[in-house]
């Protein structure tokens, strides 16, 4: 998983960080806690904005039903500290699915 925080709503002053473990995230428990740092990170450093990023090894890549209940908590929880959740791009063997773009965000 890969997350950007941006400093204002027109994306400049980004900063890029990878996610360390869990780089798989098995289970609501996990999800819970990681999203939970997401959240906690994007306050700590007043991002007014968040990307998120992850890879699907099974190639494809449109984004499952857990992807987009795991999106929209994750907006909801946002909304809360002022920041919004730009886009969620699901990567695939050669393509890339951007929940934006599906009007999902």
């Amino acid at each position: 998983m890969w997350r950007a925080a941006t400093h204002c709503h027109n994306w400049c002053g980004m900063r890029y960080q990878r996610a360390e473990p869990p780089l798989k995230i098995d289970g609501l428990a996990a999800a819970r806690t990681y999203f939970a740092g997401c959240i906690a990170d994007a306050a700590n450093l007043g991002s007014a904005g968040i990307v998120l990023a992850h890879n699907h090894p099974s190639g494809d890549a449109r984004p499952s039903d857990s992807d987009f209940r795991a999106t929209r908590r994750l907006a909801v929880a946002a909304e809360a500290i002022d920041c919004s959740v730009l886009d969620h791009l699901v990567f695939g063997a050669s393509d890339c699915t951007s929940m934006r773009q599906l009007g999902y965000l």
